[in-house]
């Protein structure tokens, strides 16, 4: 079984994955590297888009509306849309098109 990674309100700070020129981002994570593992698994997932860790603090929530799950649809729009550059870890790079 998988460890709960998300931290309750009573922890003093936690980490979030921003989902850069979006309103969006994911859960709040006891450590920044549980944060990062997510983060570079979205770089997978969406690799047009660009994603950030943050550090928040222990009673920062992430609603409904800035959850980035619940609004999957916008998020895959976005990066269908995104132009031909693209964040990476080691900076911009062009998208391969075929």
């Amino acid at each position: 079984m998988k460890e709960n990674t998300q931290i309750n309100s009573t922890d003093q700070i936690g980490w979030v994955v921003l989902f850069i020129g979006t309103p969006f981002m994911d859960g709040r994570y006891r450590n920044k590297d549980s944060a990062v593992q997510v983060k570079e698994n979205m770089e997978e997932r969406y690799p047009r888009l660009r994603f950030e860790v943050a550090q928040v603090r222990g009673d920062f929530l992430v609603s409904d509306d800035i959850f980035w799950a619940d609004n999957q649809d916008e998020i895959e729009k976005e990066n269908d849309s995104a132009t031909g550059l693209y964040w990476r870890r080691h900076g911009y790079k062009k998208a391969n098109r075929n």
